[in-house]
């Protein structure tokens, strides 16, 4: 199941407000107090609704209430268009003021089908995960300071998950919470033996061959660098001896030159001694 979209028609500073959501992940960002944590309560809010019962609200939900009721007295009301597995879309509307506009619709057929989620007097689509308003707080819509308090308290944590496993009823017992684990852990991790064919062995295989693959690779680069620093060194060699090798040609013609000015000097003074030619 994924969000298509979910509206604040008035939830806390929001008014007609819409957020679009992409098909895959969707990341909010924006500065402190821009409405992230809003709209992920209105998230959560127009998924489950709020229960309907006899007795006072519970803590959870006065905190709630007083959290992300709007701010200008208006009526309270969420909406939200849900896509399921098999592309059926669901309208969610959330009336958290009074709890009587309440509904989930087929967005196609506008069929109702809110009596097929139920609970605690009205419409919760936590019931599509299986799992309850209560639980699907821990499990599924986790907000960011939960996320720091698993830290402190781990144990609420693994609760709510063996509850979320075992179908999300409260009654349910932790042995069959595990009970499901372990069916999944099987089917669709397997075993770490040899043979296996269950998508752990693949990784593990699949990890093996990457360090066998890394280690070539590694092999491969230290041969590589090696040739570089030979080359490297070659070439300073040849530079070097190419330096060497103009000097040397320097010296060479400047050792001509001395010699063919020493010979003019010669010559120059044979012709001055003697102007008519060599002497007999």
């Amino acid at each position: 199941m994924r969000f298509v979209h979910v509206t604040a028609e008035a939830f806390g500073p929001f008014a007609s407000e819409r957020l679009e959501l992409a098909p895959g992940m969707t990341l909010v960002w924006g500065p402190n107090e821009s409405g992230k944590s809003t709209w992920h309560a209105a998230l959560y809010a127009a998924l489950c609704g709020m229960r309907r019962a006899r007795g006072a609200p519970r803590r959870a939900e006065r905190e709630f209430t007083a959290r992300h009721r709007p701010w200008d007295g208006r009526h309270w009301r969420v909406q939200a268009v849900v896509e399921l597995a098999d592309g059926r879309r669901l309208e969610l509307r959330q009336d958290l003021d009074g709890q009587v506009d309440c509904s989930i619709r087929d967005a196609v057929l506008g069929t109702d089908v809110s009596d097929e989620y139920m609970q605690d007097g009205s419409p919760d689509g936590a019931l599509l995960f299986g799992l309850t308003r209560q639980t699907l707080l821990p499990t599924v819509c986790v907000r960011q300071a939960e996320v720091l308090a698993i830290l402190q308290q781990p144990e609420n944590l693994q609760e709510a998950l063996q509850r979320a496993a075992a179908t999300g009823g409260a009654d349910d017992t932790a042995a069959a919470a595990l009970a499901r684990l372990r069916e999944f852990q099987r089917e669709h991790v397997g075993a770490d033996r040899r043979g296996a064919t269950k998508p752990l062995r693949k990784a593990l295989d699949a990890v093996e061959r990457a360090r066998a693959d890394l280690e070539h690779a590694e092999s491969a680069h230290e041969e590589y660098l090696a040739l570089a620093r030979r080359r490297d060194d070659a070439r300073r060699t040849a530079e070097e001896a190419s330096e060497e090798l103009r000097a040397a040609q320097a010296t060479l013609a400047v050792r001509r030159l001395a010699r063919l000015e020493q010979r003019y000097t010669e010559i120059s003074e044979l012709a001055r001694l003697f102007p008519d030619g060599p002497p007999p």
